[in-house]
């Protein structure tokens, strides 16, 4: 009683048959494009003229040429980089590093992992992030070089999934690419 009711409720305020509202949350999140087999027959897709194909067809604008648009992505990441390398030179802090780093016995070895997953640390469960804080000390000790470096580098991986997301959530590249930046340089 309630799926039908769904359908009808959807069918009311959408003006189309549920599959096709799943076709178009299909194609949000894939990006294929919505493809006839989707169609209700209820409810078939609008009688539209066929299209000529060309034999290769040229982008409109910049913004839909996909070589442009990673090469302004790789700017992007390009600029970033060249920005936060210089956190590299800097040591570890004495706001928060002390507690979570520097006189925390757990982090200074890795055989301890499976407390990273049992403890709070400073009032604050992430064992995730605890675990790489022990990477990291196994790899540079105290020195702040390697847990910067760590950071640029997640962050810089971080910018490429605000790309991919708000590329799939608007279907259009320069305002993913916008966001990226925004992101990148916050």
């Amino acid at each position: 009683l309630v799926p039908a009711f769904m359908f009808i409720v959807i069918k009311c305020l959408c003006g189309f048959c549920a599959v096709n509202l799943y076709a178009i949350i299909d194609e949000l999140f894939t990006g294929k494009g919505i493809s006839e087999h989707y169609f209700c027959p209820l409810n078939p897709p609008m009688n539209k003229p066929k299209k000529k194909q060309a034999a290769k067809s040229q982008p409109k604008n910049l913004w839909e040429d996909t070589r442009f648009v990673y090469f302004v992505l790789f700017a992007i990441l390009a600029v970033y980089f060249i920005i936060y390398k210089t956190t590299a030179q800097f040591e570890l802090v004495d706001w928060d590093d002390n507690g979570y780093i520097k006189t925390n016995a757990d982090v200074q070895s890795l055989s301890n992992w499976k407390l990273y997953f049992q403890h709070y640390y400073m009032g604050n469960y992430h064992p995730l992030t605890t675990l790489s804080w022990a990477i990291n000390y196994a790899f540079s000790g105290l020195g702040g070089k390697g847990y910067h470096l760590t950071n640029v580098f997640l962050h810089g991986c971080n910018i490429v999934l605000v790309f991919v997301f708000i590329r799939q959530l608007f279907l259009r590249y320069d305002i993913a690419l916008f966001s990226a930046a925004a992101f990148a340089l916050h």
